[in-house]
Formats: C-alpha cells, structure tokens, sequence
C-alpha cells in the first residue's frame, strides 16, 4: 500500500472514530443547548442565511434525492460556500470541536425529536414501508420514472425510520427538557 492510499485510510479510520465515540455516549443536555444556541445565532447572520439559500438552491439541483432533515445533510451543502465559514465559527465559538462534531449532535437531537414526536407509531410505519412500496409496484397509474422517485422517497423514509426507532432513551431525555426551544429554533410543527 502507497504512503498516500494509507495516510487516506489512516484519515479515513480516525473520522470513523471520532463519530463512533461521539453517537455511543449519551446526549447531553449542554450539547442540546449549545446546539439549540448555535441554531439561534444562525438565524440572525444575514450572511449565513442568504449563504444558505444559494447553496441549498444549488445543493437541490445536483441532488436527485429528497430533502433531508439531517443536519449533517444540510451541513454537506454548505462546503465551499460562505454559510459553512460562518456555522464553523459559530459553532467553535459555542464550544463544538468542530462542524461536523455540531451537525453529529444536531442529528441526533433531530432523531430525538422525531422519536418524541411519534412515540410509539415509528415502528409501525417502517414496518408500513414494504407493504406501500409493493403498492406502489403494482400500480399502473405511475410511470416508470415516477415510481422510481417515489421508491427513492421510500428508502429514505425507510431509513430515516429505523434511525428514529434506535434513538436512545438518554437522548430522548436530554431532547425532552428543551423540547419547546428545540422545536422553536428548527421551526418544527407536527403535521
């Protein structure tokens, strides 16, 4: 193996890491606050609110994928662009390591608040997603292209449902005292 394939793996194994101790300890209720401090300070940067507009606008067009409510998805479209110069010195200055360490816990209090939204309904609807998308197969009133984006639709929701489902009680918890602000500063509302 090259010096560089290994430095890249070496890169590579670290990153992994540092996500894996960050998800196996338990959400903390200052991280919740930091985050939810972070999202405040964001919403008042002009600069990082047009900054946004133009790169999710941009990030919308190449991507063939439905939107996200990750926080690190959002947070893959701002590479390059302004916003992400911004949210990086915000969140350092909050008291994150780094981007990615904030967008890691902005995912989980997400998940968290997903989980608290649906209780105990998230394990039905994913055990729904086999049944809909066999539906959704045999139905002549689609085109090929549209089952197709709705069959892409599906595995996300999928997937995003078994994350949902796996949520921590300690996260869950830590989510739960702050659960207005949180839902304040993502401007959540049930549907």
């Amino acid at each position: 193996m090259t010096r560089a394939y290994s430095g890249i793996l070496v890169f590579f194994l670290a990153g992994f890491l540092v996500a894996a101790q960050a998800w196996s300890s338990p959400l903390s209720e200052g991280q919740v606050k930091r985050f939810v401090a972070v999202m405040e300070a964001l919403q008042t940067s002009d600069t990082y609110l047009h900054a946004l507009d133009e790169a999710w606008d941009q990030g919308m067009k190449q991507k063939d994928t439905p939107v996200s409510v990750l926080v690190s998805d959002t947070v893959a479209l701002l590479v390059g662009h302004d916003a992400h110069d911004v949210l990086e010195r915000l969140v350092e200055e909050h008291g994150f390591a780094d981007v990615d360490t904030w967008s890691s816990v902005g995912d989980r209090v997400m998940l968290a608040v997903m989980s608290l939204e649906m209780g105990d309904t998230a394990p039905t609807l994913e055990a729904e997603i086999p049944h809909i998308s066999a539906d959704l197969a045999n139905n002549p009133n689609f085109s090929a292209e549209q089952k197709a984006s709705m069959r892409n639709m599906l595995s996300h929701s999928a997937a995003l449902l078994a994350k949902v489902t796996k949520v921590p009680e300690a996260d869950r918890t830590a989510v739960r005292l702050y659960l207005g602000a949180v839902k304040r500063v993502l401007k959540y509302e049930r549907g």
